[in-house]
């Protein structure tokens, strides 16, 4: 299903780690919540996900997750593009917008 559009709200107030949410828009049919984050290898895009219980631990449940890698670059780079380009910066080099290896960053929502 493609990105139909994307809208990008930069935080007003400096966050060391939230730098803006998002709308991202799937095939004119799915709105989506997330926010644009600072991680150790740059920017990349928190989806929406919960802490529950999970064998008397407390652990971080997706909410949307993209069902394969080549899903979630695409996800990523269009949102972190989105982002430059509203703060005025250009487009995220090919690559450079991956976010993190692994879906489950064990960082909530914000």
């Amino acid at each position: 299903m493609p990105i139909s559009s994307v809208k990008v709200w930069p935080l007003k107030k400096d966050h060391p780690k939230i730098k803006a949410n998002c709308r991202i828009v799937i095939d004119e049919k799915f709105s989506i919540s997330a926010s644009v984050r600072q991680g150790e290898k740059g920017l990349w895009v928190a989806l929406p996900g919960h802490y529950g219980e999970k064998d008397g631990k407390q652990t971080w449940f997706d909410d949307v997750a993209c069902v394969s890698k080549e899903a979630r670059q695409e996800l990523t780079q269009t949102v972190i593009n989105a982002y430059n380009e509203e703060v005025g910066n250009g487009p995220a080099p090919q690559g450079e917008a991956d976010g993190p290896s692994d879906q489950k960053q064990n960082i909530p929502f914000g």
